[in-house]
């Protein structure tokens, strides 16, 4: 597809970010895993190549008078070397209860398949058409599904959105893999620095979703610590830059003195877990997936 600009002119200080980002962005370390480790509602195998069983967990809702429900799948972060889908699941409990169908997909890293990161994300696009192919079965409106996720993840959950050519062969490719929205939290939304974190098999310029941005992408939620050292901030800062001068909605909530992976569910971590959750409730109220929220009654008013 033929961009409409050339993103070097759109934004001068691109054209020296691979030497900026080498240093700062020398690999997307492991997020550390959560304290707690809750349980998803249920899981099924959504994939299985090469002999390896990739686990799709499922929180769903009841559905009300036979409503389809707007879904979300979320992508963990790990440098798609570690990191495991329960990183997600307060959030995906969290929404179940504000009734959203919520997804957060297993799929193949370095430290337990040996694989590198295009098997990750071919992962992320098959994980994405058997949601939409199965929507119905899950109650799930397959014209309403959010992609998100964390760093590595969020660089999954961008391409989902933004990326061609990184399919599973054996994928029906006749099934869309693109949201309708995207909550990328720390993304790794550039991984041209050298081969890319553990390589990138030489694609990486075709793997980075800053470098492939257009008009007529999804409305897009991005949340970044600035003192980020794995992930930099200025990195998501350019990406909103860009994603707007392009005609698209692209909302950047910074979290002022909060490293890589300030959203996660952890002990010593839960005011910004949970204001980081406030502000994709907020999001997903105003694209309309979630109802507002009641107001609460104060004692002094009953």
């Amino acid at each position: 597809m033929k961009r409409l600009f050339h993103i070097s002119k759109v934004f001068k200080p691109l054209a020296i970010l691979p030497a900026l980002l080498s240093a700062a962005c020398a690999a997307i370390s492991p997020l550390p895993v959560p304290v707690e480790r809750p349980v998803g509602r249920d899981q099924v195998v959504y994939k299985t190549v090469n002999g390896i069983e990739l686990t799709m967990h499922l929180f769903i809702p009841p559905a009300a008078d036979d409503q389809l429900l707007p879904a979300i799948i979320f992508f963990h972060g790990g440098g798609w070397t570690g990191g495991d889908p329960s990183y997600f699941f307060p959030h995906g409990r969290y929404l179940a209860h504000r009734g959203m169908a919520a997804f957060s997909a297993e799929y193949r890293i370095k430290s337990r398949h040996g694989t590198l990161p295009l098997k990750a994300m071919a992962d992320a696009f098959s994980a994405m058409r058997w949601l939409r192919a199965n929507a119905r079965r899950y109650g799930v409106d397959p014209d309403r599904i959010v992609a998100a996720g964390g760093s590595a993840g969020g660089h999954l959950a961008a391409s989902l959105a933004m990326l061609e050519g990184f399919d599973e062969p054996s994928d029906d490719l006749g099934i869309s893999p693109r949201p309708q929205a995207l909550i990328l939290l720390n993304p790794a939304v550039y991984v041209d620095y050298g081969d890319g974190p553990e390589g990138f098999e030489g694609r990486a310029k075709e793997a980075s979703p800053i470098l492939h941005i257009r008009p007529g992408l999804p409305p897009t939620l991005v949340m970044h610590g600035t003192k980020d050292e794995t992930v930099p901030y200025p990195l998501s800062r350019l990406f909103c830059t860009l994603m707007r001068r392009a005609g698209n909605e692209c909302r950047l909530v910074t979290f002022e003195g909060r490293g890589h992976g300030f959203f996660n569910y952890e002990k010593g971590n839960l005011p910004d877990f949970r204001r980081s959750l406030a502000i994709i409730d907020r999001f997903l109220v105003e694209i309309g997936y979630l109802e507002e929220r009641a107001p609460r009654r104060s004692r002094r008013g009953r």
